[in-house]
């Protein structure tokens, strides 16, 4: 059982328009979910955007922790959500829920953590998880409930950049 993905963080920002001003943009990639097996996913980049030295950041959520098989109750950590930046409204991402083991293979895997744009992945028993909906949602965890096959956690969503001009 593997712990969900922690959600991105969301920032806004309001600048003044300037014509000819010119803007900086990246797209962090997407967090990985962890390889079948003990493997914990990997957090997902940062994205940013600049006008005039005056740069925003998110970061994307950190991966889901994962466990060993075993037979005794265990624990894990979801991952941590991301933070932003520079934005006038700076909001944390949330944090992965938490996966939990019981007996050899049994148990719950955590969910993907929601961002402010989207769910975080379910977790679905003895399959591959399914990758969230929307932006910036953390992967949920991998769930193994019967039989020895590894499973491998889902990979988060991508993270988004919107721009809205007003008059």
């Amino acid at each position: 059982m593997a712990a969900g993905g922690g959600s991105g963080a969301y920032a806004e920002k309001i600048y003044d328009v300037i014509p000819g001003r010119q803007f900086v943009y990246s797209i962090g990639a997407f967090g990985a979910g962890g390889a079948a097996g003990n493997n914990t996913g990997t957090g997902g980049g940062t994205t940013t955007w600049d006008i005039g030295g005056s740069p925003v950041a998110c970061t994307g959520g950190g991966g889901g922790t994962s466990q060993a098989t075993g037979t005794s109750i265990a624990g894990t950590d979801g991952g941590a959500g991301g933070t932003a930046t520079g934005g006038d409204l700076n909001i944390t991402g949330g944090k992965g829920g938490g996966g939990i083991r019981w007996a050899a293979g049994a148990g719950f895997p955590g969910v993907g953590a929601p961002s402010i744009l989207g769910p975080g992945g379910a977790m679905c028993p003895n399959a591959t998880q399914a990758a969230p909906n929307g932006y910036g949602g953390g992967g949920g965890g991998a769930w193994l409930t019967t039989g020895t096959a590894d499973y491998i956690g889902a990979a988060a969503a991508p993270g988004i950049i919107i721009v809205e001009e007003y008059n």
